[in-house]
């Protein structure tokens, strides 16, 4: 497959004839390829279905050799993998400087730009990180305004950290998570507790899955 050139960024598949074959997600959840701009002359037509299924093997070993984590919601069950090629340099950069922030003042709440005024805080220990998202002031049962947790997840580098870690994050909360406390994933990964704040806040579950993944490969960083 050395004539294939892949770019997981834009899904792209390009041979050196100059063909070219996008890729998207199917509704089954597999992927599917679609000539980019017209057949090159050089290459037969008749030649054309195995050019693609050939350009498919390459974009699927590509993404099989990619780095990726684990990402598991506890409340759901549902897990997926998050490759790097999904989260864009700036979007790292970002978190990576929202992490340094909280790290290293973990009593003070961290604001997340463009949120609505939600914050984090985190702890870390060696290749283990733990975070708190949380909502902005609100009233409950007439009490002073106070910040409600929306999520709390972990990340993991690795099993000598990966398994305390995904114990702690179940501890207490078992009946409500759909994942096991004794069945810790593959590391690395980034493990997600939905928590009272998502009821208040419902519209932060549309960025807040994102956020996880960002934060953790801000956090895997130089550490993989």
């Amino acid at each position: 497959m050395r004539d294939w050139s892949i770019n997981l960024t834009t899904h792209e598949a390009r041979h050196t004839s100059g063909l070219a074959v996008r890729f998207a997600r199917d509704p089954a959840g597999g992927w599917s390829g679609e000539m980019i701009g017209e057949y090159p002359a050089t290459l037969a037509l008749d030649d054309a279905a195995r050019h693609l299924r050939e350009a498919g093997d390459a974009y699927k070993r590509s993404l099989q050799a990619e780095r990726y984590l684990n990402h598991v919601t506890l409340t759901t069950g549902d897990t997926r993998r998050s490759y790097r090629h999904e989260v864009s340099d700036e979007a790292i950069g970002l978190c990576r400087d929202l992490l340094d922030d909280a790290l290293d003042q973990p009593q003070i709440h961290t604001v997340i730009p463009r949120t609505n005024g939600c914050t984090m805080t985190a702890t870390a220990h060696g290749r283990a990180l733990i975070v708190t998202v949380w909502t902005p002031p609100v009233e409950l049962r007439d009490s002073a305004p106070t910040r409600a947790p929306l999520v709390t997840f972990g990340v993991a580098l690795d099993s000598k950290r990966g398994a305390k870690l995904w114990r702690l994050l179940h501890e207490r909360y078992e009946s409500q998570l759909a994942t096991h406390i004794d069945e810790c994933p593959a590391e690395p990964w980034v493990a997600a507790r939905i928590e009272v704040g998502a009821a208040i806040m419902p519209e932060a579950m549309d960025w807040i899955g994102d956020f996880e993944r960002c934060v953790a490969w801000a956090f895997l960083g130089d550490r993989a």
